[in-house]
């Protein structure tokens, strides 16, 4: 696990999937637990931190593609925890259909892919969190877990007050991000 820049915030990742910790006085936050191998990566960085499970105070995520919030389950699986989704997933779950990642899109991230070293059990993972979690995948937002709450611009992270919720649709819908204006820090999907 990885502390990032002077910030009490931490990143487990996979390829190129990255999963955060924000870890201050307060219990700490996970944002974007994507794949369950980079949860429980994780996990176990948290343990070496010395936080539990159990510490955890929220888990949200920057959207609901499956590679940000497939690993809730296996968080959820160690401990009772709160999940926070971006509001706009309130109106999936009651039935409005998200926008597809379209070729186009797909395109784009080309150049990503290539940064960092390829792990094709990686892809073989995220290709079957795609079929069960999330959506872009399936066509509806499927979850096998019920939210907690939902994320809107201006509110704040559970417990985390510094650290604002700013709405940034673009590559989703749903997409938000969260600003903690003292640092000018950013984290995003």
């Amino acid at each position: 696990m990885d502390k990032v820049f002077d910030l009490p915030v931490y990143r487990a990742h996979r390829w190129i999937f990255n999963c955060y910790a924000v870890i201050d006085e307060s219990r700490p936050v996970v944002v974007d637990p994507g794949l369950p191998s980079v949860a429980g990566d994780m996990l176990a960085g948290l343990r070496e931190l010395g936080h539990e499970p159990a510490d955890l105070q929220a888990l949200v995520c920057t959207h609901a593609h499956p590679d940000h919030l497939g690993g809730m389950p296996r968080i959820l699986e160690s401990a009772a925890v709160d999940t926070h989704l971006p509001g706009r997933c309130e109106s999936y779950l009651g039935g409005e259909q998200p926008r597809a990642f379209g070729f186009g899109d797909a395109i784009r991230f080309l150049p990503v892919l290539g940064e960092e070293k390829f792990s094709f059990p990686v892809l073989r993972e995220f290709a079957g969190a795609g079929r069960s979690i999330g959506f872009g995948g399936p066509k509806q937002l499927t979850l096998p877990f019920t939210p907690s709450g939902f994320l809107r611009g201006g509110d704040t992270l559970p417990g985390l007050a510094e650290w604002e919720v700013v709405e940034a649709p673009g590559h989703t819908d749903d997409s938000i991000c969260y600003y903690h204006r003292d640092s000018r820090a950013l984290l995003s999907g």
